[in-house]
């Protein structure tokens, strides 16, 4: 049985075979062209911060992810004296982090 196989004449393999140089035709990508993107200067100002559920993480006050957001979100952690339930809270230079009963003041080291 052979199901949708044909052989294909001389003439039709040569028509679509590779070009005469070897290599096959390169199509076109849908890579952005990156000369059209900005880089800020290295001079510009970018502010630094770090959301609460890293801050907690490289602190070494909780284990995990799921850990800071289960205690986050249970309304265990304050900043800046107020109860914070939110994970993606963004912490700047001089917020103060309080998770039990430890109370740790955000800063970051010069590069």
């Amino acid at each position: 049985w052979h199901i949708g196989l044909r052989r294909r004449s001389r003439s039709m393999r040569k028509a679509e075979g590779p070009t005469l140089s070897g290599e096959l035709p390169r199509l076109p990508t849908n890579k952005p062209d990156k000369s059209k993107f900005s880089t800020p200067s290295p001079s510009s100002p970018s502010p630094e911060f770090i959301t609460l559920s890293n801050f907690l993480k490289v602190q070494g006050l909780v284990q995990t992810g799921g850990e800071a957001k289960v205690r986050i979100q249970s309304g265990e952690v304050c900043v800046n004296g107020e109860v914070e339930t939110r994970r993606g809270r963004k912490l700047q230079t001089g917020d103060c982090v309080q998770i039990d009963k430890v109370e740790l003041l955000v800063q970051f080291d010069a590069a």
